[in-house]
């Protein structure tokens, strides 16, 4: 949750560090949601060089624990980003 507090600068400054900081914490515990949210944040380089590879990785850690259509979703999207930039 403080992940995207800081992500979307909701009642503090937008700092995508801080978020990617706050979602590792969230993912080392187990956080489906905070995976997700990784995933996001490399597929959009958000705080982070966009890496296609590694959205994926946590897209799919992710789905591992829960298989939502959202996860589906972003995982397909960041598939057909990956193959539009090979282009």
């Amino acid at each position: 949750l403080l992940g995207m507090f800081y992500q979307n600068g909701h009642g503090v400054m937008r700092d995508y560090g801080k978020a990617m900081e706050w979602y590792i914490k969230g993912a080392n515990s187990g956080d489906d949601s905070a995976m997700n949210s990784i995933g996001f944040m490399y597929m959009q380089g958000l705080g982070v060089e966009k890496n296609y590879d590694q959205a994926e990785y946590w897209y799919k850690k992710a789905i591992k624990i829960n298989d939502q259509c959202e996860y589906y979703h972003n995982r397909k999207m960041a598939k057909n980003l990956l193959k539009n930039t090979m282009m």
